[in-house]
C-alpha cells in the first residue's frame, strides 16, 4: 500500500478535524506521518538481485545444456540489472533478506529523524508528539518529547502503538488514528505533575 492511499478523502478530513479539534485544546503539538517505507534497504536489493539473476542464469544454463562457468557468469551479469529492477518493483521481497532488527532500527531512525524534521522538539515545554506509520514494514512508532514522557505511565506509548497497529491491521486505520490522537491530546492536557494511568 502507498501512503497516498492509506486514508481516503473522507478519512483524511475526519483526521484533520480530529487533529485540529484535539490540538487546539492541548498544550503541545501532535503530528501524524505516514510513509511508504522507512528505508530503501539497498543491501537487500543487491543481494536479491544476485539471487534472482543466479537462479535465472542457472535455469538458462540447464535448459541450454551449458555447463561452463563463464556462460553462467556472463548470464548473471546480464541479468543483474533486470533482477535489481524486480527487487525495486516488489519492495516486500526486500524484507525477506533483512533481519528483523535491521527493520526495527530503520523504522526507529526514520521516526526520530521525522520528529526533528517536523520541529516537534522545538515545542517550548517539550510537548511534541509524533505518530509515525511505516507501511512497508507494518510498524508504528509514537514518540513523545521529554515533557510528555514524564506524564505517561510506563508502557503507555507501547500500548498506544499496539492499539494503532491493531486498528490498521483490522482495516480501522482512521478510527484507530483518531482514538490515538485523542489519547495523546489527553496526556497533553494533564498538569505536568500528573501521570496518565
Amino acid at each position: 500500500m502507498k501512503a497516498e492511499h492509506f486514508l481516503n478523502e473522507d478519512q483524511r478530513r475526519v483526521l484533520s478535524e480530529t487533529l485540529l479539534g484535539e490540538g487546539s485544546r492541548a498544550s503541545g503539538e501532535i503530528a501524524v506521518t505516514v510513509l511508504d517505507r522507512s528505508n530503501r534497504y539497498l543491501e537487500a536489493q543487491i543481494l536479491g538481485a544476485f539471487i534472482i539473476s543466479g537462479i535465472l542464469s542457472g535455469s538458462i544454463a540447464w535448459i541450454m545444456n551449458r555447463h561452463d562457468l563463464m556462460f553462467f557468469i556472463i548470464m548473471v551479469v546480464l541479468l543483474l540489472y533486470p533482477a535489481r529492477r524486480i527487487m525495486e518493483a516488489f519492495p516486500a521481497l526486500q524484507l525477506f533478506l533483512v533481519s528483523r532488527r535491521r527493520v526495527e532500527d530503520a523504522v526507529q531512525q526514520r521516526a526520530i529523524q521525522t520528529f526533528y524534521d517536523k520541529g516537534l522538539h522545538l515545542c517550548g515545554t517539550g510537548t511534541g508528539i509524533l505518530i509515525f506509520i511505516s507501511l512497508l514494514e507494518r510498524k508504528v512508532w509514537i514518540l513523545g518529547d521529554r515533557g510528555v514522557k514524564e506524564r505517561a505511565a510506563p508502557g503507555f506509548w507501547k500500548e498506544l502503538s499496539d492499539r494503532l497497529a491493531d486498528g490498521i491491521g483490522k482495516d480501522r486505520s482512521s478510527e484507530a488514528l483518531c482514538e490515538v490522537i485523542s489519547r495523546c491530546a489527553r496526556i497533553l492536557r494533564l498538569d505536568p505533575s500528573e501521570n496518565l494511568p
